[in-house]
Protein backbone atom coordinates (compact mmCIF):
# COMPACT_ATOMS: atom_id res chain seq x y z
CA UNK A 1 0.00 0.00 0.00
CA UNK A 2 1.41 3.40 -1.01
CA UNK A 3 0.75 6.16 1.45
CA UNK A 4 -0.16 9.60 0.20
CA UNK A 5 2.17 12.28 1.57
CA UNK A 6 0.57 14.55 4.10
CA UNK A 7 0.87 18.20 3.24
CA UNK A 8 2.30 20.38 5.97
CA UNK A 9 1.54 23.93 4.80
CA UNK A 10 3.63 25.46 7.60
CA UNK A 11 6.68 23.48 6.46
CA UNK A 12 6.48 24.55 2.82
CA UNK A 13 8.04 27.73 1.54
CA UNK A 14 7.64 29.44 -1.80
CA UNK A 15 10.82 29.80 -3.83
CA UNK A 16 11.63 33.52 -4.09
CA UNK A 17 11.52 35.13 -7.53
CA UNK A 18 14.86 35.04 -9.29
CA UNK A 19 16.09 31.90 -7.51
CA UNK A 20 15.81 28.45 -9.01
CA UNK A 21 14.21 25.64 -7.02
CA UNK A 22 17.56 23.83 -7.11
CA UNK A 23 19.40 26.75 -5.51
CA UNK A 24 16.62 27.43 -3.02
CA UNK A 25 16.65 23.80 -1.90
CA UNK A 26 20.33 24.06 -0.89
CA UNK A 27 19.95 27.15 1.30
CA UNK A 28 18.74 25.37 4.46
CA UNK A 29 21.64 22.91 4.29
CA UNK A 30 24.22 25.69 3.97
CA UNK A 31 22.52 27.76 6.66
CA UNK A 32 22.28 24.91 9.16
CA UNK A 33 25.90 23.95 8.51
CA UNK A 34 27.02 27.53 9.23
CA UNK A 35 24.98 27.58 12.45
CA UNK A 36 26.55 24.27 13.52
CA UNK A 37 30.09 25.47 12.70
CA UNK A 38 29.68 28.64 14.76
CA UNK A 39 28.03 26.76 17.62
CA UNK A 40 30.92 24.27 17.66
CA UNK A 41 33.39 27.07 18.37
CA UNK A 42 31.13 28.83 20.87
CA UNK A 43 31.24 32.14 19.01
CA UNK A 44 30.36 35.14 21.18
CA UNK A 45 29.98 38.87 20.79
CA UNK A 46 33.38 40.51 20.89
CA UNK A 47 35.22 37.53 19.38
CA UNK A 48 37.46 37.96 16.35
CA UNK A 49 36.70 34.96 14.18
CA UNK A 50 38.66 33.67 11.20
CA UNK A 51 36.36 31.99 8.68
CA UNK A 52 38.02 29.86 6.01
CA UNK A 53 36.09 29.75 2.75
CA UNK A 54 34.11 32.87 3.65
CA UNK A 55 32.78 33.48 0.14
CA UNK A 56 31.51 29.91 -0.31
CA UNK A 57 27.97 28.67 0.16
CA UNK A 58 28.34 27.94 3.89
CA UNK A 59 30.84 30.74 4.44
CA UNK A 60 28.44 33.46 3.30
CA UNK A 61 25.96 32.34 5.95
CA UNK A 62 28.71 32.01 8.58
CA UNK A 63 29.98 35.55 7.93
CA UNK A 64 26.52 37.06 8.29
CA UNK A 65 25.63 35.04 11.38
CA UNK A 66 28.97 35.89 13.02
CA UNK A 67 28.37 39.59 12.35
CA UNK A 68 24.87 39.31 13.87
CA UNK A 69 26.48 37.72 16.93
CA UNK A 70 28.67 40.82 17.32
CA UNK A 71 31.95 39.24 16.24
CA UNK A 72 34.65 40.81 14.10
CA UNK A 73 35.00 38.63 11.01
CA UNK A 74 38.13 37.94 8.97
CA UNK A 75 37.41 35.69 6.01
CA UNK A 76 39.67 33.81 3.64
CA UNK A 77 38.77 33.97 -0.02
CA UNK A 78 40.08 34.64 -3.49
CA UNK A 79 40.75 38.29 -4.30
CA UNK A 80 37.88 38.36 -6.79
CA UNK A 81 35.40 38.05 -3.90
CA UNK A 82 36.96 40.63 -1.56
CA UNK A 83 34.48 43.43 -2.29
CA UNK A 84 31.54 41.06 -1.82
CA UNK A 85 32.88 40.01 1.60
CA UNK A 86 33.42 43.64 2.60
CA UNK A 87 29.75 44.33 1.80
CA UNK A 88 28.86 41.49 4.17
CA UNK A 89 31.00 43.11 6.87
CA UNK A 90 34.03 40.82 6.75
CA UNK A 91 37.67 41.77 6.37
CA UNK A 92 38.90 39.54 3.52
CA UNK A 93 42.34 37.96 3.32
CA UNK A 94 43.73 35.83 0.51
CA UNK A 95 44.14 32.18 1.27
CA UNK A 96 47.41 30.41 0.53
CA UNK A 97 50.89 30.19 2.04
CA UNK A 98 51.56 32.83 4.70
CA UNK A 99 47.90 33.06 5.76
CA UNK A 100 48.64 33.51 9.47
CA UNK A 101 50.90 36.49 8.70
CA UNK A 102 48.22 38.13 6.53
CA UNK A 103 45.59 37.67 9.27
CA UNK A 104 47.65 39.38 12.00
CA UNK A 105 47.16 42.92 10.65
CA UNK A 106 43.36 42.95 10.34
CA UNK A 107 43.03 40.99 13.60
CA UNK A 108 44.38 44.02 15.53
CA UNK A 109 45.22 41.81 18.44
CA UNK A 110 44.22 38.22 18.66
CA UNK A 111 42.01 35.85 16.75
CA UNK A 112 39.79 34.20 19.36
CA UNK A 113 37.88 31.71 17.21
CA UNK A 114 38.08 30.05 13.82
CA UNK A 115 36.17 27.73 11.54
CA UNK A 116 37.56 26.21 8.38
CA UNK A 117 34.86 25.59 5.81
CA UNK A 118 37.28 24.55 3.09
CA UNK A 119 40.26 22.27 3.69
CA UNK A 120 42.55 22.66 6.70
CA UNK A 121 44.59 25.78 5.91
CA UNK A 122 42.53 28.10 8.10
CA UNK A 123 42.57 25.67 11.03
CA UNK A 124 46.37 25.46 10.78
CA UNK A 125 46.66 29.27 10.63
CA UNK A 126 44.32 29.60 13.62
CA UNK A 127 46.53 27.31 15.70
CA UNK A 128 49.59 29.34 14.64
CA UNK A 129 47.74 32.49 15.76
CA UNK A 130 47.08 31.00 19.19
CA UNK A 131 43.45 29.95 18.85
CA UNK A 132 43.03 26.95 21.15
CA UNK A 133 41.77 23.75 19.47
CA UNK A 134 38.49 24.12 21.40
CA UNK A 135 37.92 27.46 19.64
CA UNK A 136 38.27 26.17 16.12
CA UNK A 137 36.32 23.69 14.04
CA UNK A 138 36.30 22.13 10.62
CA UNK A 139 32.81 20.77 9.79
Amino acid sequence: MVKTPVEAPDALLRTPDGISDEVASTLPVAGHTAVAALAAIGLRSGDTVLIGGAAGGVGVFAVQLAKLTGATVIGTASEGTFEFLRRLGAEPVAYGPGLADRVRAPARGEVTAATDLFGTETAEAALALGVPPSGSATP
